[in-house]
């Protein structure tokens, strides 16, 4: 099936699948869709935004389409006091040969039930029923502080798992002091090899956590996760070999815990994770007489040639006082640690960090300090070590009738070193923002003034380069006694490198009116850009938003761009983009 068929049947499916949920709610309860109230034993709440956009030129370096839609519904059936909600995504930038963007979930809303589980005691209360308990199905669901089927982001720790897409079912549950946790589903689909495409196996996951204690109080969990390629899922090809893709398999074995000593005040916490990463399980198996792994464990693990086992741990405590912060912690990532779940987790890496934070003055004045330091090639696998060592002061003034102040100072230094090169790299960066709001007879004006200044060396060997940059931008709002407003911003930038300079000039000045009590806001504005000599950019912009109805909007923005190269030709276009959204809200 040739691929925008196979698009465009995967979005017919979604949208089928809206139309049929949203019409089942309709039919099920159509009286509670026109007239809810907070007594209702049924309620029937949601939302739904259309986005779409048109453009005459794809962005640059941009992977987005020029044009194209999406549309998010987020719908919650309240029966009795019990949430379940489900949310669902569609857009036209679905593609076969990437991961799937389209998803589908549905899970109970906890956060809603507790606050419907507050309402009906404070009800109960007032009618003299405060000991009266919620229902049997209630108090069980309360027990669950994460329920979700379909499209789930589960998140639980950096070293296990953390900032992927499960489609499968994600639960926490949390009765009284008992802490238990489980997701398992499909982390990748296959994608077979096309052209310039990168192929990808099916990817399953599992995990599960359980312990005792709640997560923000003292606690102690035990943690473990399974990620494999599915080697079935794509067919064996020289183009899999040529593009060096390989089935993995990754065991993750973890603790964490969490101490609170002195009412709470002072906090220790931390995680240790060990990781059997398979790169990749076609490799030859071990022989058992040369490894000292029991024959059980070998025989779940299933390590083999291509294996390799390191461990990971955080440790960070925090003590508050009534006017005072402090906080420090160290971090290993060992160099051969990976887990699947957090793929942005960076490994071979040692890091040290603490910080302070004093208030004076209620809270008037601020002052804080900190200290990290990183250092890689752990094991002295590599042919360079770096350390980058960083340091910061902030200090901030918020007082009233005088303008607040806040300024910093960080710098940061990069060390390399190694038998061919050795490399230092500072960076110093400080910056000041300050401003105020006063009214000038009857407007209201609000200003602000920001700095920013940074230096870098760069030390290879005998050679130097050196660059700065400076950057002032004033921002000034004027609001009129009538609903107009006139916002205005001026930026300039210099900056040299290795004797090679630029200055940039940033000017934007915008108005917005609102019109019929509110209900319709329009903004008329104008973005000039001028690198001198080389670049030019202009860009009018006009948005528009008017509430159609109670819970309706409907937004408009136009852009145009102007883009000069003086330099390269090549680049300079012209673009247009409209961009239009409907919410509506029930």
């Amino acid at each position: 099936m040739p691929k925008r068929e196979r698009i465009m049947k995967h979005q017919t499916i979604f949208f089928k699948l809206f139309l049929i949920l949203f019409s089942a709610m309709s039919l099920l309860f159509p009286g509670k869709l026109l007239a809810q109230d907070e007594t209702s034993l049924i309620q029937f709440h949601g939302s739904n935004k259309l986005f779409g956009q048109y453009a005459n030129r794809q962005g640059t370096n941009s992977q987005i389409p020029a044009s194209f839609w999406r549309n998010d519904l987020n719908m919650t059936l309240t029966v009795y006091g019990i949430p379940i909600s489900s949310s669902f995504f569609i857009t036209s930038e679905q593609s076969d040969y990437r991961q799937s963007i389209n998803n589908f979930r549905i899970y109970f809303d906890l956060k809603a039930m507790a606050i419907n589980k507050a309402k009906a005691f404070a009800k109960n209360k007032a009618k003299g029923l405060a000991n009266k308990k919620p229902p049997g199905f209630m108090r069980f669901l309360s027990n669950f502080s994460t329920f979700e089927v379909g499209k789930c982001r589960p998140n639980y720790s950096n070293l296990t798992l953390k900032g992927i897409s499960v489609s499968g079912v994600n639960i926490e549950f949390t009765p009284g002091k008992f802490y238990a946790a489980f997701s398992t589903g499909k982390v990748k689909r296959p994608i077979k090899p096309s052209g310039i495409i990168k192929p990808t196996y099916k990817q399953k996951l599992l995990f599960g956590k359980i312990g005792l204690g709640k997560k923000r109080e003292t606690h102690l969990y035990l943690t473990f996760m399974q990620v494999e390629d599915e080697l079935s899922s794509l067919p064996a090809s020289p183009e899999m070999d040529t593009l060096n893709i390989k089935p993995q398999s990754n065991f993750v074995f973890g603790t964490e815990g969490k101490l609170l000593l002195f009412k709470k005040k002072f906090t220790i916490e931390g995680e240790a994770a060990a990781s059997l990463h398979t790169r990749d399980t076609r490799s030859p198996a071990l022989i058992e007489d040369d490894t000292k792994v029991p024959s059980w464990l070998s025989g779940f693990l299933k390590p083999n040639a291509s294996s390799s086992i390191d461990y990971a741990y955080t440790i960070k405590s925090t003590l508050k006082l009534k006017t005072t912060k402090l906080s420090g912690g160290v971090k290993m990532t060992g160099a051969g640690f990976t887990t699947l779940g957090n793929p942005n987790l960076v490994n071979d890496r040692l890091a040290y960090d603490g910080r302070i934070t004093q208030t004076f003055a209620k809270k008037k004045i601020s002052f804080s300090v900190y200290f990290k330091q990183y250092k890689d090639n752990l094991i002295e696998w590599k042919e360079s070590t770096t350390t980058t060592t960083a340091y910061g002061i902030t200090a901030g003034l918020r007082f009233k009738k005088i303008p607040y102040l806040q300024i910093s100072y960080t710098p940061n230094f990069q060390k390399t070193d190694s038998d061919s090169l050795n490399m230092e790299n500072s960076v110093n960066v400080f910056s000041a923002a300050t401003g105020y709001n006063y009214p000038i007879g009857n407007l209201k004006s609000s200003s602000s003034f920001n700095f920013f200044y940074q230096n870098t060396e760069t030390l290879m060997d005998t050679i130097t380069m050196l660059s700065k940059t400076q950057t002032y931008t004033l921002n000034e709002v004027l609001t009129f006694k009538i609903p107009l407003s006139i916002a205005a911003a001026v930026s300039y930038s210099k900056s040299e490198f290795s004797g090679n300079k630029r200055d940039i000039l940033t000017s934007t000045l915008s108005g917005t009116h609102r019109a019929f009590k509110k209900k319709w806001k329009n903004t008329l504005g104008v973005k000039y850009s001028n690198q001198v000599d080389e670049q030019k950019k202009v860009r009018l912009f006009c948005n528009s938003r008017i509430k159609l109805w109670k819970r309706g909007d409907l937004d408009i923005r136009i852009e145009e761009t102007i883009f000069r190269d003086k330099t390269q030709l090549i680049n300079n276009y012209d673009e247009f983009v409209l961009k239009v959204a409907l919410a509506c809200r029930w």
